[in-house]
């Protein structure tokens, strides 16, 4: 009888904290930014508990600024990338020595590639002892790190490591293809691997029928969420403050801290945004204000093995169950998530989630039924917890209405995770690479 009681009531407590985050309650305040990094288990999930999962242990990201105009727009790669790093282990206090490997996803590389993740490994105190490289899978290319540094854990190849990913477009052009083969032009599937991201947008928008009306609706949804998340301070915790330097248009320097997402817009109105013209084609529909912005930010997570988290006594916020990674058209690019989502949830043995974390599925679940998935991903489960993708977003992956940001995305989620008991989500996020949690 006992027992019975003890579970009702932990049943009710499950659910008050549901009802709570549902409700746009923000979390308890802590001592610090790694204050209440704990998952709670749900049911009898924790009998099947594994001591070789791969489990998230941590996450954090800079605020995402505004390319060339925002408070990183003179600030490095290296400086994003080092800034992150550092606080992830410094909030779960783990030794840089521990690590056993970083990764990191970026897409517009100088250099080498790998030139920035090893300077910004120095810079955050890990020894050269700790092996690093970068990886590029486009937009999903701090997902591909995540799951890089997952695979070196399940392989046995060493129990901790670094996931992280960064991106600076004020620093870079993401508009030169470079050098250009006669053989390329004549392969038309080649071919459509220059065409502008925009035009993959309008590509979509065209084939599956996302009017503009539509496009424009999400992104005043998503603007308020993210205004209404901020004002409630939902991102504070997983965002890293960086103090660094701005030069103005006459040469003057000056030191700021950024600690806030700068695409944000509160103001933002349906009249405002069916005012601004097609960006990107005559008669589209992508505008400025229904696309992405062009950012620049960092983000990093620190995955284990469950017997490595335990033996360090670090918390455990998720288990790393499945990815899948499929191919599709590059011309509209922008559908991936209707083709890997599907086949990462069947690869976690899970066809019902409770939440789907692709924020803007409601506007593919159209395309999503057509394909015959039991996703049914609806804007109640969303507001205002999830992330606004088009708000906080990267401009390197402009189609529809989703952007992976690096990482920051399952960094977002994972703070979710320290204020709510899910015991199934997903981490769909970018065109290609998907990740389910439980």
């Amino acid at each position: 009888m006992a027992a019975a009681g003890a579970e009702r009531r932990g049943a009710m407590q499950r659910m008050r904290v549901l009802l709570g985050h549902l409700a746009g309650v923000p979390p308890a305040s802590g001592p610090g930014p790694g204050a209440g990094l704990r998952a709670a288990p749900c049911g009898n999930r924790a009998a099947a508990d594994s001591p070789d999962d791969v489990v998230v242990v941590h996450g954090r990201r800079t605020a995402i600024g505004r390319a060339k105009r925002g408070g990183f727009k003179d600030t490095t790669p290296d400086e994003l990338l080092s800034a992150v790093m550092t606080a992830v282990l410094q909030d779960v206090k783990l030794r840089p020595e521990d690590l056993g490997d970083i990764c990191v996803g970026n897409v517009l590389q100088p250099g080498a590639g790998a030139l920035i993740a090893r300077v910004a490994q120095f810079l955050s105190g890990i020894p050269e002892t700790v092996p690093c490289s970068s990886v590029n899978r486009q937009c999903s290319s701090g997902l591909q790190a995540l799951i890089s540094i997952a695979g070196g854990i399940r392989n046995g190849s060493y129990d901790i490591g670094l996931a992280c990913g960064v991106e600076t477009m004020s620093l870079r052009s993401a508009g030169n293809p470079g050098d250009i083969g006669s053989s390329m032009m004549e392969n038309s599937k080649a071919r459509d691997c220059l065409i502008p991201m925009g035009i993959t947008s309008e590509n979509v928008a065209e084939k599956f029928g996302v009017s503009r009306k539509k496009q424009d609706a999400f992104a005043l949804a998503s603007q308020q969420k993210a205004a209404k998340a901020q004002q409630m301070g939902l991102f504070k915790a997983e965002i890293v403050p960086v103090k660094t330097t701005v030069v103005d248009d006459q040469g003057n320097k000056k030191t700021i801290t950024v600690h806030q997402d700068e695409g944000i817009r509160p103001s933002t109105t349906l009249e405002g945004l069916a005012k601004l013209k097609p960006a990107f084609k005559e008669n589209g529909s992508t505008t400025a204000g229904n696309a992405s912005q062009v950012s620049d930010g960092a983000a990093a997570v620190l995955l284990a093995k469950r017997s490595k988290a335990k033996q360090l006594g670090l918390p455990v916020l998720g288990v790393l169950k499945s990815f899948a990674v499929v191919g599709v058209p590059p011309d509209v690019m922008g559908i991936g998530p209707a083709y890997a989502i599907p086949v990462a949830v069947e690869k976690a043995e899970h066809t019902a989630l409770y939440q789907c974390a692709l924020e803007p599925a409601w506007e593919l679940q159209r395309y999503l039924n057509t394909q015959g998935t039991k996703l049914q991903c609806t804007e109640d489960n969303a507001a205002p917890n999830s992330l606004p993708s088009l708000v906080i977003a990267n401009d390197l992956h402009c189609e529809i209405k989703w952007i992976q940001v690096f990482i920051a995305r399952p960094t977002h989620f994972i703070h979710k995770l320290s204020r709510i008991n899910y015991t199934y989500f997903a981490l769909a996020f970018a065109s290609e690479l998907k990740c389910i949690l439980t």
